[in-house]
């Protein structure tokens, strides 16, 4: 096949990457060259290839579009480097030190979660970054991974025009010094809704991160109500079942569910497509059988998936996300983030919820703005909830805010009791 035929197949998806050694260092210069096109439809069709050249391939290739000009493709590239980790962590430190702030505070939150040490020079430099919240992420990261050597930068943010800043550098300075972490000062008052998290210990505790499973468990094991429902009209074939979201699992479930099978697959692709399928009545048998298959068998289950090729799997990868999940799944789930279908997003919410992270929040506050009702009340639940769990509410409650003021009312009452939950202002 012709080389550019063959190239602009594997970006479309209609060809499959050729086997024999040579065609794909092919397709490797052909991305080498797309991606410093002046044309972004062009630079788009080699990040395209180079994620389907396999993760090694992939790394070496997707380094620039990290800082890429174009936002949608900068992401694309970020978010399949934070599947691949902790291979990736030189395309996160890229990351961190590029011109987009949104993404830069995002990467530095992870580098500081992975405790990377060699992005230390990286956030040297950063703390002289003009955008506060990154200087802030900054001074968090060499608090986990630098030592006595920054303890003169990080005093030099004593005077920094900004709170958020000031408390990072304090609690940076403690850390490293071994000092009990601080008291706020007076003269730096609550951080506003929007800033940075704080940082967390190495990880949050347990308690912390099963609160919100504690609830579906607990949601689940309630006795049902006898009173029959008023009856619905169906939905149609492309809505989402909505409800305003009061327990992981009870948020998203498929509109015509299946029945279960009289015997349950043994395949942990065919288990995790049908728990996609089922009613939410129904998974308790399919996450059981999930749960005896091979560990090995299920993760790559979970990290073989792609956006848009197979819905069942994706959503039935969030589900049982909620349920299965450890830190090992939060890359391909914050992934499917960005899928084209709904319920991908909204199960891939739920899941994250129970796995909360500081650097994982900007990228569920994100799909407040998702086009489908259903994610955005999903969302304010998932944001809510996180924030909570690793008390975060400071960078919640703005975002917040603005979903209760969305047009739909399932959305707004969904914002409302995050709100509540957070103690911050009802609208």
């Amino acid at each position: 096949m012709d080389p550019q035929a063959l190239f602009a197949g594997v970006a479309a998806g209609t060809e499959s990457v050729p086997t024999d050694a040579m065609s794909v260092q092919q397709l490797a210069q052909q991305v080498w060259e797309a991606s410093r096109s002046p044309d972004e439809a062009t630079r788009g069709q080699g990040l395209a290839v180079a994620l389907s050249l396999g993760q090694e391939r992939a790394l070496e290739l997707i380094l620039g579009y990290v800082r890429d000009p174009a936002p949608a493709l900068r992401r694309q590239a970020y978010d399949y480097a934070v599947t691949q980790l902790p291979t990736s962590l030189g395309i996160v430190r890229e990351a961190a030190g590029g011109q987009d702030h949104d993404l830069a505070v995002e990467a530095l939150a992870l580098l500081a979660e992975q405790a990377d040490a060699s992005a230390s020079p990286t956030g040297r430099t950063l703390l002289r970054s003009p955008n506060p919240a990154v200087r802030a992420g900054a001074a968090t990261l060499l608090g986990r991974v630098a030592g006595n050597v920054v303890v003169p930068q990080l005093r030099g943010l004593a005077d920094d025009p900004e709170p958020a800043v000031r408390r990072a550098a304090r609690r940076a300075l403690a850390r490293i010094l071994g000092e009990d972490e601080p008291l706020p000062t007076l003269d730096e008052p609550p951080a506003p809704a929007g800033a940075l998290p704080p940082p967390l210990p190495e990880r949050a505790p347990p308690h912390a991160i099963e609160a919100v499973r504690a609830a579906s468990s607990a949601r689940r094991e309630q006795p049902r109500d006898p009173v029959e429902p008023a009856p619905q009209p169906p939905p149609s074939p492309t809505t989402l079942e909505l409800s305003v979201p009061s327990a992981p699992g009870s948020a998203w479930s498929p509109p015509t569910p299946s029945a279960l099978p009289p015997k349950l697959p043994t395949e942990a692709l065919a288990l995790v497509r049908l728990l996609a399928r089922v009613s939410v009545q129904n998974r308790g048998p399919v996450l059981e059988a999930l749960r005896h298959v091979d560990a090995g068998e299920l993760a790559q289950v979970v990290s073989g998936y792609r956006a848009g090729t197979d819905a069942d799997r994706g959503r039935g990868v969030g589900i049982a996300g909620m349920f299965m999940g450890n830190q090992r799944w939060v890359g391909a789930l914050r992934g499917h983030l960005s899928d084209p279908d709904a319920g991908v997003r909204t199960t891939a919410l739920l899941a994250l919820a129970g796995l909360p992270s500081p650097s994982l929040l900007p990228a569920i506050a994100r799909c407040g703005a998702d086009p489908e009702p259903s994610v955005r009340a999903t969302t304010a639940w998932c944001l809510g909830r996180a924030a909570h769990a690793i008390d975060a509410s400071s960078f919640a409650l703005g975002h917040l805010q603005t979903l209760a003021t969305d047009n739909v009312p399932e959305v707004q009452a969904a914002a409302q009791a995050a709100l509540e939950l957070l103690g911050g202002p009802r609208t």
